[in-house]
């Protein structure tokens, strides 16, 4: 194969393989959003502010999350620009 076909056939890998995170980081989304309304609806109120810890940790992680989703797209950008090179 030459160089051209083999750069081909990489960037179709990395793009399959970034859509692929990008689904798994949108599983995780919508796992972390029931987690966090079943925190609030299971620990409403607790006297020692276990509720209030554990919603700020789920929206640190969701806020992570999000991170990686805007990172991943831009690489999906990125990678379109190469590959209409």
């Amino acid at each position: 194969m030459s160089l051209l076909t083999d750069t081909i056939h990489e960037i179709n890998a990395i793009r399959r393989q970034l859509e692929d995170e990008a689904a798994r980081i949108d599983g995780y989304l919508r796992v972390n959003q029931k987690q966090m309304q079943l925190v609030r609806e299971a620990m409403q109120g607790s006297r020692n502010s276990y509720d209030i810890r554990m919603l700020t940790a789920l929206q640190q992680a969701e806020d992570s999350l999000k991170k990686a989703q805007r990172e991943i797209q831009q690489a999906l950008t990125a990678l379109l620009r190469v590959s209409s090179i």
